[in-house]
Order: C-alpha cells, then structure tokens, then sequence
C-alpha cells in the first residue's frame, strides 16, 4: 500500500521525489553497509524520498547529543 501512495504522490509531483517508489530495505542495507559507523561523526544525506534511508542511517549511528535534533 505505501508504494501505491508513494507512486501516487510521484505523479501528483514529480518534481518533489526522487524515486517512482521508495528504496527497498535490501537496497538500503547494501547501501550503508560499508560505512564504519564507530568512526564516523556526521553524515550529510541528501535524497528526496520517504525517509527510509534517513532512518536507517539514524538507527546506526552512534547516540550522540548533537545527533538527539533529529
């Protein structure tokens, strides 16, 4: 149901995406796999989408104080 939505929201503005469909949770798994989280500080990610990727960066990264804005 969510592609449906997001396919729909595509069409409405596609300008405002960057995808017909979200990425998949396989695809966003290769895609931080080789980040070493334990060294990294800060991650900029930019990409029009739906959040997924976002959150899954969020979800590995070190709790950090300055990371508790988003």
């Amino acid at each position: 149901m969510k592609k449906i939505k997001f396919l729909k929201e595509y069409m409405r503005k596609p300008k405002t995406l960057g995808a017909v469909t979200p990425s998949s949770p396989q695809l966003i798994k290769k895609m931080i796999k080789a980040i070493d989280f334990k060294k990294i500080g800060d991650i900029i990610e930019f990409g029009p989408g739906a959040g997924n990727t976002t959150k899954a960066l969020l979800n590995k990264m070190r709790k950090d104080p300055k990371n508790d804005f988003l």
